[in-house]
């Protein structure tokens, strides 16, 4: 809600069949456009779009990835940054594949980076987060729920062309209890 613009429809051909719609992520590009990202239940893919604050279409709906499957039966699949006013880095949990996977777009919704998995077995349940550092690198983080051994909390830090700067870090190990329960990481600055 906003005191100056009121309540907002973001996008009426948005829907969900059910009423889990936890996954759904919102990242400023500039001070009058945003991206929204979402899994789509309705087709289970991960789809974003970006607007200007006005309720304009910048760029309509795009699949990032087609079938990630079960999306109302995961929580925190998708997470978006932005780098600055024109690209922003994607990340999600596939279930349909078991992985991690991230892309970096541009307002033309084109990917400019490789389609990136960043950890191919994590199992059936996961939670993704990630975060910008500058206009070039950032962190992302997720939980893992792979094996009864590799139940754990990871981070790995990338650059906008899918480099791998900081191979996986594992901050903590965790129960099945909470691993799909969420992540989430903010940069302090443009180092950390």
């Amino acid at each position: 809600y906003s005191s100056v613009l009121g309540y907002t429809l973001i996008d009426p051909a948005i829907s969900f069949s059910s009423s889990d719609t936890e996954a759904i992520e919102l990242t400023p590009l500039s001070n009058n456009s945003f991206v929204a990202a979402f899994c789509d239940e309705s087709s289970d893919d991960i789809t974003f779009a970006i607007y200007y604050t006005n309720n304009t279409v910048i760029k309509s709906q795009t699949d990032a990835d087609t079938n990630v499957q079960n999306c109302n039966g995961n929580d925190n699949e998708v997470s978006v940054s932005a780098f600055n006013s024109s690209l922003f880095v994607l990340a999600w949990f596939d279930a349909n594949d078991t992985d991690i996977t991230f892309g970096v777009y541009n307002l033309s919704g084109n990917n400019i980076s490789t389609i990136a998995d960043v950890d191919t077995t994590i199992g059936s349940l996961s939670s993704v987060s990630v975060s910008a550092f500058n206009s070039t690198a950032f962190v992302i983080g997720w939980s893992d729920t792979g094996t009864s051994t590799s139940q754990n909390i990871s981070y790995s830090i990338y650059d906008i062309n899918a480099n791998n700067l900081v191979s996986q870090k594992v901050t903590d190990t965790i129960s099945n209890a909470v691993l799909n329960r969420g992540i989430s990481l903010s940069t302090i600055n443009s180092t950390a």
